[in-house]
């Protein structure tokens, strides 16, 4: 056990984190939602629309991931407490949350550039028609969708997390990522 059970955490996230995490959040479950959308859309201008939205918030996670890395290396995000186990538990979420969050846009990216096609990104910019490969599309679209999925259930179990300690524990821990609650 790192602390006690309903001590408060000694430290806050930065507010630059706190910042890139809510945008970062909103950008992604955005993503996944337009994601699921296109699936039951059929092929023609809306929804070609609606995958460049789509890119444009995949490519934000990716621009935002970067220095949301950098903080963590450098130990700017505070230590999870609480015990052994939830620490565990925590710490594997969190990386699954950090691995979704480098492998959707890549493999988005991949899906993109290997269809053919040149995608705008909601009117901003183009990608780029890449060299058309019907098996790594057909690949890097499947990996895609089923790392979506593992986004779905890390984000549960984090959402899940942060409830248990707001409302169970009710230990001050969700304040260290809510700016505005009292700690």
């Amino acid at each position: 056990m790192t602390g006690p059970m309903n001590a408060a955490p000694t430290e806050r996230y930065p507010t630059g984190m706190i910042v890139i995490h809510w945008v970062m959040a909103a950008a992604m479950i955005a993503a996944f939602v337009l994601g699921k959308v296109m699936e039951d859309m059929p092929d023609g201008p809306e929804k070609i629309a609606a995958l460049g939205w789509h890119a444009l918030a995949g490519l934000l996670v990716l621009a935002l991931a970067i220095p949301r890395f950098i903080n963590v290396l450098r130990g700017a995000a505070p230590a999870p407490e609480g015990p052994r186990r939830d620490v565990i538990v925590a710490k594997a979420v969190q990386g699954v949350l950090y691995l979704t969050m480098l492998a959707l846009p890549v493999l988005g990216m991949t899906a993109v550039l290997t269809s053919g096609a040149t995608v705008s990104v909601a009117g901003l910019f183009d990608l780029p028609a890449g060299a058309p490969s019907e098996s790594l599309h057909a690949l890097a679209g499947g990996v895609h969708g089923a790392v979506a999925m593992l986004f779905l259930l890390a984000l549960v179990l984090h959402v899940a997390g942060a409830m248990k300690h707001a409302l169970i524990l009710r230990d001050g821990t969700l304040a260290r990522m809510i700016p505005f609650l009292r700690r």
